[in-house]
Formats: structure tokens, sequence, C-alpha cells
């Protein structure tokens, strides 16, 4: 029934550095999990990211 009305959208990052395939198809398998998880119990709610929009940052970007 959800099918119909939802859209979820799981992006990975790979470091242009890592070298070991088991341990990057692993981790993105994981996550793309929990994000698919996540979605279905619609966490974050769309208020949660709008409010935070502005203090979020990627941990490796340096920014």
């Amino acid at each position: 029934d959800q099918c119909e009305k939802l859209c979820i959208v799981c992006g990975v990052f790979i470091h242009w550095e890592a070298s070991d395939d088991k341990k990057i198809f692993e981790y993105n398998y994981q996550a793309t999990k929990e994000s698919i998880a996540r979605a279905m119990k619609n966490e974050p709610t769309a208020d949660e990211v709008v409010s935070k929009k502005d203090s979020a940052s990627h941990p490796f970007s340096g920014v």
C-alpha cells in the first residue's frame, strides 16, 4: 500500500582511497538497509531534515 506513496533516496560515500572491496560492499549494504528501515518508519521526518539543513555537514568533506 505504501509503495505508491513513498520515494526512498539513499546516497553512499566511497572514499577515493578505499581499496577493500568487501568492506566497501558491507558498509554500503548496511547503510542502505538502515536507510530503507528508517524511511519505512518516516525517520527522520521532513521537518527534522529541514530544521537541520544549516548545521548538517559531511564528516569527510573538510567543510
